[in-house]
C-alpha cells in the first residue's frame, strides 16, 4: 500500500509539475500577445497623430494662401484707387504704370520673404 501511495504521490507531483509548466507557458504567451497588441495600438496612435499633423499643416497652408490672396486683392484695389488719384492729377500713363508695377513688385517681394 505504501508503494501504491508513493507511486500515486509521484504521479500527482508529475501532473502538478506539468500543469505548472503549462500554466507558465500560457501566461508567457498571454504576456507576449498583450505586448504585441500594445505595440500595435501605440503604432496606430502614432499614425493617427501624424495624419492629423499633416492635415493641420495643409489647412494652415491653405489659410495662409487665402490670406495672402485676400491681401493681394486688397492691395490691388488700393493701388487702383491710388492710380485713379494719380491720373486725376495729370500724371502721364507711363509714370502711372511704373508706380503700379513698383507697388505690385513690392507686394511680391514681401510675399516671397514670408
Amino acid at each position: 500500500m505504501r508503494d501504491d501511495a508513493a507511486k500515486l504521490k509521484e504521479s500527482y507531483e508529475a501532473q502538478l509539475s506539468e500543469a505548472q509548466v503549462k500554466a507558465n507557458e500560457i501566461v508567457s504567451k498571454a504576456v507576449k500577445e498583450a505586448e504585441v497588441q500594445a505595440q500595435a495600438q501605440i503604432q496606430a496612435a502614432h499614425e493617427a497623430i501624424e495624419k492629423e499633423k499633416e492635415a493641420a499643416t495643409k489647412q494652415i497652408e491653405r489659410e495662409r494662401k487665402d490670406a495672402l490672396d485676400d491681401l493681394k486683392s486688397q492691395f490691388a484695389a488700393i493701388s487702383c484707387d491710388i492710380a485713379a488719384k494719380i491720373i486725376s492729377t495729370n500724371m502721364t500713363p507711363d509714370i502711372n504704370d511704373r508706380l503700379i508695377n513698383e507697388s505690385i513688385a513690392k507686394l511680391d517681394a514681401q510675399k516671397a520673404g514670408k
